[in-house]
This record gives C-alpha cells, structure tokens and sequence, in this order.
C-alpha cells in the first residue's frame, strides 16, 4: 500500500520511492514559494503600515502644536478680555466732550491704570481741551505733563496726564 502519482500501479519498490521523493519536491517546492510570497507579503505591508504610522505620527504632532496655540491665544484672549472689561475707555471718554475733529489731533494714548496720557495737537489753544477736560466728570488731576510747544505748521503740540474716575 503506497502513495502513487501515476494512474498506474507498476509494482516495484523502485517507483514507489520514487514517487515518494518526487511528491516530496514538490511538497517542498510549493511549500518554500508559499513562505517566499508570504514573507514578501508580509514585509511589504510591515512598511506599508510603518509608512502610514510616520505620517499619523506627523500629523498627530501638528495637530497637538495646533492645539497648544489654540489653547494659548484663548488664554490671551480672556486676558485681554478681562483687561478691556477692568480698564477705563478713554477714547470713548473723550468722544462725550464737545472737541472740534476738525482742529484737534490726537496722536498716541497711553493708558496704565487709571492715569492716562494725551499725545497730541491743535490749531486752537491745547488749554481750551485742558479747561474742557477739567470741566468734565469722567477726569481729574488734569495738566500738562509738558510745556506745550508749536509746531512748523503753527499747531500746538501738548501732552496732557489726567486721571480717569471710577475706572469708566
């Protein structure tokens, strides 16, 4: 009793070992291009899947930078918040005074607190806007900071320092 390859059955122990030693192979055979395909399968999705682990990496990585700036600029935002809500307006302050745009500059604001610094200039008088801004209920302690000075064109440059009440 035997396994054969041939549909014959020739008898002699010479092609029994024969078929035995030619199923063995290609046993063999196949089973050595079964684990060469498979290995070959098997590293080229290993890279495959290395590849798309890199880029979820990087990705991962921008989306976590992205997010710790998210995080810092809504931090800054409810700071600034907190400032504008605290800290008096003084633009808004001045806009309830009767000032002529048309005659008076202001060039720069400085505001620390409560105290607050005009930068700026006029073609009428800059003590007209100290009298109106002493005459108003939203400043006290106002003066010129510096010696008011002319310019070129013959406006008045002034710095004024006035404290805002209540912190409006």
């Amino acid at each position: 009793m035997g396994f054969y390859l041939s549909p014959y059955n020739s008898g002699s122990v010479h092609s029994k070992i024969w078929n035995v030693k030619l199923f063995s192979i290609v046993f063999c055979g196949s089973l050595a291009l079964y684990i060469s395909v498979s290995s070959a399968y098997l590293i080229v999705k290993t890279q495959l899947v290395s590849t798309s682990i890199e880029q979820n990496q990087s990705m991962a990585n921008e989306l976590i930078n992205a997010d710790k700036n998210l995080r810092k600029l809504a931090t800054e935002l409810k700071k600034l918040t907190v400032f504008e809500r605290s800290s008096p307006r003084p633009i808004s302050l001045l806009a309830k005074l009767p000032l002529d745009a048309d005659v008076i500059t202001f060039n720069r604001f400085q505001l620390v607190g409560n105290d607050l610094q005009i930068f700026g200039e006029t073609k009428n008088s800059a003590t007209d806007i100290l009298d109106l801004l002493l005459k108003s209920n939203e400043f006290k302690d106002v003066k010129f900071t510096l010696p008011v000075s002319k310019s070129r064109d013959g406006k008045e440059i002034f710095v004024i320092e006035a404290k805002i009440i209540d912190g409006k």
